[in-house]
C-alpha cells in the first residue's frame, strides 16, 4: 500500500507540473480544441478515476472498519473527513508572543487618513495571522474606534457574489431580491451604505491580488476607514494607501509558553515534564540540520566512516564501504525510485531510462541530457562544465542543489534561478554574473550562494536571499570592500550568515596588482559570522584587528597573500573565540602573540610560509590547542613548533606535523 500511496503522489507531482510547464499565459485555457490541453485533461481524469479513487475508496473503507477504544465495544467512523476552516469570534485566543504585533497594528489602525486604509498581516500558515487578528478585532479599543466592523473568511474557494452578500448581511438585513442581485450592484449596495460609517474590515485568508482587485470595488476610496487583511504574500494589495506587516516567528521562550497554556490551560507545567516539553517547543531544525542528525546515526551505527572533521567537531566529509554503496543504489534507485546515476552510453543514450526517479547524479553530458529530457521533479544537479547556465534549467522548479564545476573563471546565469522556489544551495568554482534579479520573496528559501561576482552583490539580492548561512564571493573586491560605495553594508543585513568566503580576482592582471587598501569595520560584517576565508587581497597585517573584533568568528583562513608584510604584531581584546587559524602562501617573517590574544585556538595550519623564522612561544599556553600543521615552512619555525609541543600544558596533549617530514 505505500508504495502504491507513493507511485499515485508521483504521478500527480509529474501531471501538475506538467500542467504548470505547458501552459504559458491565458490562451492556453482559452475555450476551443487545444491538442496538448486535451491530452492533460485525459492524463488528470485518468489519475483522479482510475488510480486516486480506488485507492481512496478502499483506504476510506479499510479506516471505517478499524476498531477504536480499548476492544470492548467496536466503534466504525461513518462520516468521511471534512476540512472547515472556522474563526471563532465568540472567545479572546491567547497570543502568546505576540503582544507587540498587536500593538503595533492597533497603531497602525488609530492613526487619522482621509483615504481608504490597508493594512496586512502576511506569515506563512499556521504562524498566527487569523488569531492575531481575531484579537485584534475583539479589542475594545478598535470597537470604540471603529463602530461598525466586518469578519469576511475570503480562503481559497473565493465566490466574489458569495462574499458580497456576507459583508451586506453584516450592514443591513438581507432580502430575497438581494440574492438574485447582479455582482455590480451588490458592490454599489455596499459601497452606498459604507460610505456613511467609519468601519473596520477584516478579510481573512485573501490568496491571490486578483481576489483583492474584485473586491475593492465596493470599497469607498474616501471616509478615514480601514481594511485589515490576513494573507500569505507580500505586495498583493497594490494601491498607495496600504502597508505590509510581515508576522515574525516566536522565539523558544514563547513556543514553551504556548505549549503550555495549550496542554495545561495555563504556563504551569509539572517539573518532572519540563524537559521534554521545552524540547517539543523548540521555533525547528532545517534540512541540513536533519540531514546531519541522520548521518551522524548512521555514523553511530558504523555505516558510515568520517574522513574529515570541521573545527566544530562536525563532519566534513564521510565514506562507505562498496558493498553497502551498492546495496544503496539497487534499494534507491530500483525499489524506491528515490536516486539514479545517469550516464551516456557510447551510443549516445542517457542509462538508465528515467521514469519516477526524484534524485539525478549526472556526470557529464548536462545539456545534451536537458535538451533530450526535461525532467521537472530534479531535484539534484552534480559536477556540471557550463561557461553559461541556460535558460533551461529555470523548469527544474524543484532543483535544490545545483553544484558545477567548471574551467571558466566567470559563469553567467541566463537561467531566472530565482523561479526555482525550492532552491537552497547554488555553489561553484566560477564566479556568478547574476543577469535577473530576484522579487517577490524569491530566494527566501537559498541557504548557499557560491562564488558571486562583486557586481551581482546588490541589496535587491540580499533583501530576498535573506536567510543566506554561506556566500562566496570572486572577482574584484575593490568594487565591493571601496569605502566610498556603501556596497558591503547589504552584508550586515545577513543576520543568518556564518560563512563568507572573499576570493580576489583581479585577471588577467597579476594578483598584486589587486590589492585593497583596507577592509570595512567590523560592524558593517554580518553580525552572526562564524567563518571567514580571504584570498589575495594582499592586506597588510595593521588589518588584523579588524577581524579580531569578529566577536564570533572561529575559524579564519587567509590564503594566497591574503595579508603581506614582515611584521605581525597582534592587538589585545581580539579573537576570543578563534579555534582554526590557517594562513597560506605569505612572506611573513616575525609573528609576535601571547597565549591570551588565542584562548581557544584548537587547530593551527600554516602553508607555504617559508619566511617565517618562529611561532609565539607563548602558545604553548593555550590549553585549547590540540593541533599545528607547517607544510613547507623553514627550519626554525619547525623548531619552534616542537618546542611549544614540548611545553605544551594541554592534557588532551599537542599534536605537531610537519611537512614534508623532518630529514
Amino acid at each position: 500500500m505505500e508504495r502504491q500511496i507513493r507511485d499515485v503522489v508521483y504521478d500527480a507531482e509529474d501531471t501538475i507540473d506538467n500542467c504548470l510547464s505547458t501552459t504559458k499565459g491565458n490562451s492556453f485555457w482559452r475555450r476551443g480544441l487545444n491538442p496538448k490541453r486535451v491530452s492533460l485533461a485525459k492524463e488528470v481524469r485518468f489519475l483522479t478515476e482510475d488510480k486516486i479513487k480506488p485507492m481512496f475508496d478502499k483506504a476510506k473503507m479499510d479506516f471505517a472498519n478499524m476498531q477504536i477504544g480499548d476492544g470492548s465495544s467496536t466503534t466504525t467512523l461513518q462520516e468521511p473527513f471534512t476540512k472547515v476552516k472556522k474563526v471563532q469570534l465568540d472567545r479572546q485566543e491567547n497570543v502568546i508572543g505576540f503582544e507587540d504585533e498587536e500593538n503595533k497594528i492597533i497603531t497602525y489602525l488609530k492613526e487619522q487618513k482621509e483615504e481608504l486604509d490597508v493594512i496586512s498581516i502576511i506569515g506563512m500558515p499556521g504562524l498566527g495571522k487569523t488569531t492575531l487578528a481575531s484579537n485584534i478585532f475583539r479589542n475594545p479599543i478598535i470597537e470604540y474606534e471603529f463602530p461598525t466592523r466586518i469578519w469576511v473568511c475570503i480562503s481559497s474557494d473565493f465566490r466574489r457574489k458569495n462574499v458580497f452578500l456576507d459583508i451586506l448581511s453584516k450592514l443591513t438585513k438581507l432580502t430575497d431580491n438581494m440574492s438574485s442581485m447582479t455582482e455590480e450592484d451588490l458592490a454599489n449596495t455596499i459601497r452606498s451604505h459604507l460610505e456613511k460609517k467609519k468601519f473596520l474590515i477584516v478579510m481573512d485568508d485573501v490568496w491571490s491580488a486578483e481576489h483583492w482587485d474584485d473586491l475593492q470595488v465596493a470599497l469607498p476610496r474616501r471616509n478615514r476607514s480601514k481594511i485589515l487583511i490576513t494573507n500569505r504574500q507580500a505586495n498583493l494589495v497594490r494601491r498607495p494607501n496600504s502597508r505590509n506587516h510581515h508576522l515574525r516567528f516566536l522565539n523558544p521562550e514563547d513556543c514553551w509558553k504556548l505549549l503550555q497554556f495549550k496542554v495545561f490551560g495555563e504556563a504551569l507545567c509539572p517539573p518532572e515534564l519540563e524537559d521534554v516539553g521545552k524540547s517539543i517547543a523548540r521555533a525547528g531544525k532545517s534540512l541540513e540540520e536533519v540531514a546531519m542528525d541522520y548521518l551522524e546515526e548512521l555514523i553511530n551505527r558504523n555505516l558510515v566512516m568520517v574522513d574529515e572533521v570541521r573545527p566544530d567537531g562536525k563532519v566534513k566529509t564521510c565514506r562507505v564501504h562498496d558493498m553497502l554503496r551498492e546495496f544503496c543504489q539497487i534499494k534507491a534507485g530500483k525499489n524506491e525510485n528515490l536516486f539514479q546515476e545517469v550516464r551516456k552510453s557510447w551510443e549516445g543514450i542517457f542509462e538508465p531510462p528515467i521514469s519516477k526517479h526524484r534524485r539525478i547524479c549526472l556526470h557529464s553530458n548536462v545539456l545534451d541530457f536537458f535538451s533530450s529530457n526535461l525532467l521537472l521533479h530534479l531535484y539534484i544537479v552534480l559536477s556540471s562544465d557550463f561557461k553559461v547556465l541556460p535558460e533551461a534549467v529555470s523548469k527544474l522548479r524543484n532543483t535544490q542543489t545545483l553544484i558545477i564545476d567548471t574551467t571558466s573563471r566567470t559563469l553567467k546565469i541566463k537561467a531566472d534561478i530565482w523561479k526555482m522556489i525550492q532552491l537552497r544551495h547554488v555553489k561553484t568554482n566560477a564566479s556568478i554574473i547574476l543577469l535577473k534579479s530576484p522579487e517577490n520573496n524569491q530566494g527566501k528559501n537559498l541557504q548557499t550562494l557560491a562564488n558571486i561576482s562583486p557586481e551581482s552583490c546588490t541589496k535587491d539580492v540580499f533583501d530576498q536571499a535573506c536567510y543566506l548561512k554561506k556566500l562566496g564571493v570572486r572577482g574584484r573586491l575593490t568594487i565591493l570592500l571601496a569605502d566610498n560605495n556603501g556596497k558591503f553594508d547589504s552584508f550586515g543585513k545577513l543576520s543568518s550568515l556564518e560563512n563568507l568566503k572573499l576570493l580576489n580576482d583581479v585577471h588577467p592582471n597579476p594578483p598584486s596588482e589587486g590589492q585593497l587598501p583596507c577592509l570595512p569595520p567590523s560592524n558593517k560584517f554580518p553580525p552572526k559570522l562564524r567563518s571567514l576565508t580571504l584570498s589575495a587581497t594582499f592586506l597588510n597585517w595593521e588589518q588584523m584587528s579588524v577581524l579580531g573584533n569578529l566577536r564570533n568568528l572561529e575559524v579564519l583562513k587567509l590564503k594566497d597573500n591574503a595579508f603581506v608584510g614582515e611584521c605581525w604584531e597582534v592587538e589585545d581584546d581580539g579573537f576570543r573565540l578563534l579555534r582554526l587559524l590557517l594562513i597560506e602562501y605569505t612572506n611573513l617573517v616575525y609573528w609576535i602573540a601571547s597565549d591570551h590574544h588565542f584562548p581557544n585556538l584548537r587547530c593551527l595550519f600554516l602553508r607555504n610560509c617559508e619566511e617565517l623564522e618562529e611561532l609565539p612561544e607563548e602558545l604553548a599556553n593555550v590549553q585549547s590547542l590540540r593541533v599545528i600543521e607547517l607544510h613547507r615552512t623553514s627550519k626554525t619555525a619547525t623548531a619552534s613548533a616542537r618546542k611549544i609541543q614540548d611545553e605544551n600544558l594541554s592534557s588532551g596533549g599537542l599534536k605537531v606535523y610537519v611537512f614534508p617530514p623532518d630529514e
